[in-house]
């Protein structure tokens, strides 16, 4: 069975040396990004996170096509056809972004089943 972290111990390491010159470079990763989590639910929160902002895109495209919505860019009113083309590239980049982060913890969920799978058969055979 894999060594259990003890996250608490790690983050006063941390908080010990945070301010010594060169402690953390190299291998030594900050406690946070380190942690381990339920890579599962971060990717359905990924997921989650990028259809709220496709919803909110689509609410912003409905209401500039029909005309309610006015876009200004440094003091300037954009044409409706600028204000689309500009947010729909970024509204695309952010869920494109969320998509391919909740992709990847999707990966890293996948991996890690197999891997508590393959540990658990491992001591099933040693126990017979």
């Amino acid at each position: 069975m894999p060594k259990k972290k003890n996250t608490i111990n790690e983050f006063i390491e941390w908080q010990n040396h945070q301010f010594d010159p060169g402690y953390y470079l190299g291998s030594k990763m900050h406690p946070s990004t380190n942690a381990e989590g339920n890579p599962g639910r971060e990717a359905i929160m990924w997921f989650v996170g990028a259809g709220v902002f496709a919803l909110f895109y689509i609410l912003w495209l409905v209401q500039t096509i029909n005309g309610g919505a006015i876009n200004v860019w440094r003091g300037r009113l954009l044409s409706k056809s600028e204000s689309i083309i500009g947010l729909s590239i970024a509204f695309g980049l952010v869920i494109a972004f969320s998509i391919w982060i909740g992709i990847r913890y999707r990966q890293k969920a996948k991996r890690l089943r197999a891997e508590r799978q393959r540990i658990a058969q491992s001591q099933k055979r040693k126990k017979r």
